[in-house]
């Protein structure tokens, strides 16, 4: 099966990660996005550092961290 990729697709995705092209261009529609708790923690520290960025409040930066972060800790 024949596929149609673009300069840029091929430049960027391809010749990044291959398993990216694979389920961008090969497999599309046809996955879900993975959710799971081990990306919890990158996906809470990014919420805390860009809120710092933007206001320079140490307490937001956290409160936004703090909230970014899942499953809830206090879950038992």
């Amino acid at each position: 099966m024949p596929i149609r990729i673009s300069y840029s697709s091929r430049e960027g995705i391809f010749n990044k990660c291959e398993r990216k092209f694979q389920l961008y261009k090969l497999l599309a529609g046809t996955y879900e996005k993975e959710e799971a708790a081990h990306f919890s923690h990158g996906h809470a520290f990014g919420a805390g550092i860009a809120n710092y960025f933007l206001t320079k409040d140490k307490a937001k930066a956290k409160l936004a961290c703090w909230l970014a972060y899942w499953p809830n800790i206090l879950d038992e």
